[in-house]
């Protein structure tokens, strides 16, 4: 059995220069794109980058890309490791696009969000930029804090109560699905398109290519049972996506970001819709790899501490330290068990789909 454990890397720089090795090894065609905008923290004197690697030739293209979350490219780059090393030793008749750190700003500082507290998956050209899903404003008090601690929080009870209010589904909708009203609260979708969103839409014609048939998968990580795999489904069951996943791949793990998805949720300017209306004139199968960690309560505190602290604690604080290193934890695991179930999943689901392209 592959011990999968190595490729996880420790911080973003340190994935960076492993992923440009790899493709260097792997024979891949490597390209880098800098973020125009600069950094916040300005300690930090490291260009960050979108690096994305080609490797083989063909009409059919297999698409891996990571870290849209920036904390979970902690993941994603593991995943995209140790698919560069299985590449290294094997003969292709299609051709592998891997897309890395989208969002290297989270990833490097350990934030889900960009440097403008932007959620890249809620800021895609598909969202309008403007209002709130219903809900949103009456949770804005639980979700979004306003100091870097309280004696008497007592969120765990507070959400639990929402969710016996509201139910889980309504609750995920209100909470996640992407607000625009704000700028320093969870899952916020920005005003306009951030540098990542506009380096990746200005080139992914140029990184697809004229592929005939792409399978795409965007490796994310915190929702669901732990270290299981879903493959969710940017579209409605009558989809064409939806029927040629469910065609390829085991059933169970298909599952449609529909109102009544159990895993997932609609989601306004997400990265898998602008995909599927950018390539329409094409058979593009998006779906998103999300590997699940810990309970949807506990993750939704990890991102609410982390995020109280970056806007409202002191860098040099323990508590400061405590939320950084409590997101990397649930949204990367470090148990060995974890980290081996989860990468081979996805590499599974990777295998299953290079066969369905003849590659």
């Amino acid at each position: 059995m592959i011990n999968y454990q190595p490729f996880f890397s420790t911080d973003y720089i340190t994935a960076r220069k492993r992923f440009t090795a790899a493709a260097a090894e792997a024979g891949a065609d490597h390209q880098r794109y800098y973020l125009s905008q600069p950094l916040v923290d300005t300690s930090s004197d490291c260009d960050l980058s979108i690096d994305v690697a080609s490797i083989g030739q063909g009409s059919e293209l297999l698409v891996l890309s990571s870290g849209l979350h920036g904390i979970e490219g902690f993941f994603g780059s593991a995943v995209q490791l140790a698919l560069l090393e299985q590449l290294r030793d094997q003969s292709l008749r299609c051709r592998v696009l891997l897309i890395h750190a989208m969002n290297p700003w989270g990833f490097h500082f350990r934030r889900r969000v960009d440097c403008n507290n932007i959620d890249l998956n809620r800021n895609f050209p598909t969202a309008q930029y403007k209002g709130s899903p219903n809900g949103y404003h009456q949770l804005n008090s639980l979700l979004n804090t306003e100091s870097a601690s309280a004696p008497f929080d007592w969120f765990t009870p507070r959400a639990l109560l929402k969710i016996a209010q509201y139910g889980m589904p309504a609750l995920k909708q209100a909470v996640a699905s992407g607000q625009y009203d704000y700028p320093q609260g969870l899952f916020f979708g920005g005003h306009a398109p951030a540098a990542s969103t506009r380096i990746v839409t200005g080139n992914m014609r140029e990184w697809v290519g004229q592929a005939d048939r792409v399978f795409h998968a965007d490796i994310h990580t915190g929702l669901g049972r732990y270290a299981q795999c879903k493959l969710l489904i940017p579209e409605y069951k009558s989809s064409a996506v939806a029927a040629w996943c469910k065609n390829q791949f085991d059933p169970a793990i298909v599952e449609i970001q529909d109102s009544g998805a159990q895993t997932s949720y609609p989601v306004n300017g997400m990265f898998g819709d602008w995909l599927l209306s950018e390539f329409d004139s094409q058979k593009y199968f998006f779906v998103g790899a999300e590997v699940g960690t810990y309970s949807a309560v506990r993750v939704l505190q990890a991102l609410r501490e982390e995020n109280r602290q970056h806007f409202y604690g002191a860098a040099d604080s323990l508590g400061f330290a405590n939320a950084k290193r409590d997101l990397q934890e649930y949204f990367c695991p470090a148990d060995d068990k974890w980290r081996q179930n989860a990468v081979g999943a996805v590499l599974r689901i990777v295998d299953q789909a290079v066969a369905s392209l003849n590659c």
